[in-house]
């Protein structure tokens, strides 16, 4: 939620993700969402790593979006060419990235239980 300090600020408080580094704002009001004016969002509360992710076993991890539509159109997702988390382990030139994502999970691990 917003919060004004003592120097009369008004601050908001953001997660930096631990795996994208991306912020994520702490607390959604659905006061900026608008759309030509006319308000589009609902207050979605506290944020959660959690929120809005379908079963990670079937959620794509590798998603393939269409971009032929040109700048400023909606990258639609290609689903027979996604990759679910499982099957992206089992490519070789993923390696690299799921070798990365264990590095960042043990990390966060660590401090977690310290």
């Amino acid at each position: 939620m917003p919060f004004s300090p003592d120097d009369g600020t008004q601050r908001i408080r953001f997660v930096a993700c631990p795996f994208c580094s991306w912020s994520h704002k702490l607390f959604k009001t659905g006061d900026f969402v608008t759309l030509k004016g006319k308000r589009v969002g609902e207050a979605k509360g506290w944020f959660r790593f959690d929120s809005g992710r379908k079963d990670l076993n079937t959620a794509p991890f590798i998603d393939v979006r269409d971009a032929s539509g040109g700048r400023g159109r909606s990258l639609k997702r290609i689903a027979g060419e996604c990759l679910t988390l499982k099957e992206a382990m089992q490519k070789e030139e993923y390696k690299d990235l799921i070798e990365s994502l264990k590095n960042q999970i043990n990390q966060i691990q660590k401090i977690l239980e310290s």
